[in-house]
């Protein structure tokens, strides 16, 4: 009491193997607590469940070649507050999906203030630029790094949407492959000025609209078992020491597997002989 539960040192200062998980911790009132490398009844495998009492998250999660994600964050105080990050679902990859809006956060001359991005049911990248008529005519041509991020082909048209900067007949867009052309109404010849919008979709995801999206995680449950059985734990627990590990276990845990004796394989017997197996 009053200092660590577990201490560890050496090259592993804590090891853990369980069947179902290799490690289950808890801290302060009993309200935090950690699930760690464990391994579900549909064998989705997860590396850590975080749990703060209200808020909660899932570290490394592999669900399967369609339902990975490196995290799923959960403040689970309000109806959109969650997100995946590094998530593939459904065979959408994303960087993060999730309840709420994309936003970013800059100093203003009031504060911080909070700026959202529009979003799409379909998957457009876009580039922005200024360019000039010559004698009713301009032709653009498309960066080309612009074009390896991109698809653009018969299925697959680019969108263009210009704005004069000054006074003509009007115009129209022939689009391209790699770029387009803009030409003044009714054969005029003016030398205008126009800043341009183009669209395109993004390559490998040109024909998705609408995807489906991943659910909403719930937060694990203690059992009232497990609950009751930390909240006994004292000194007299202490069943197991070998280097300078100690191993608590509470009455309410043994069971006929638990060990009288030290341990035959320790964390060094175990990485010598993987090393012997390589």
């Amino acid at each position: 009491t009053g200092g660590a539960g577990v201490y560890g040192r050496g090259k592993w200062g804590v090891y853990g193997d369980g069947g179902y998980a290799g490690g289950r911790f808890q801290g302060g009132s009993g309200l935090a607590w950690a699930r760690i490398a464990y391994e579900d009844a549909s064998n989705d495998t997860t590396g850590a469940y975080l749990d703060g009492g209200t808020s909660f998250a899932y570290i490394a999660h592999d669900g399967g070649t369609d339902n990975t994600y490196g995290g799923y964050f959960d403040g689970n105080s309000s109806d959109n507050d969650y997100a995946y990050v590094g998530a593939n679902y459904s065979g959408t990859d994303y960087k993060i999906i999730g309840g709420g809006s994309v936003s970013t956060i800059m100093e203003t001359r009031i504060g911080r203030r909070a700026l959202v991005c529009p979003e799409s049911p379909e998957f457009w990248f876009e580039d922005l630029g200024s360019a000039k008529l010559v004698n009713g005519h301009c032709h653009v041509e498309l960066d080309p790094i612009f074009l390896d991020c991109v698809t653009i082909d018969k299925d697959h048209p680019m969108k263009v949407f210009v704005q004069l900067d000054g006074n003509c007949n009007g115009v129209y867009v022939e689009k391209g492959i790699t770029g387009f052309d803009v030409y003044e109404l009714n054969g005029g010849k003016s030398n205008v000025a126009f800043d341009y919008r183009i669209m395109a979709k993004r390559k490998g995801d040109e024909d998705k609209r609408f995807p489906l999206a991943p659910p909403r995680l719930k937060p694990q449950k203690r059992t009232e078992q497990t609950t009751a059985a930390y909240n006994k734990i004292d000194s007299s627990s202490l069943t197991h020491t070998k280097n300078n590990v100690l191993v608590v276990v509470p009455d309410e845990w043994k069971t006929d597997q638990q060990p009288d004796e030290e341990p035959s394989e320790t964390p060094d017997d175990i990485e010598k002989s993987a090393g012997e197996e390589k």
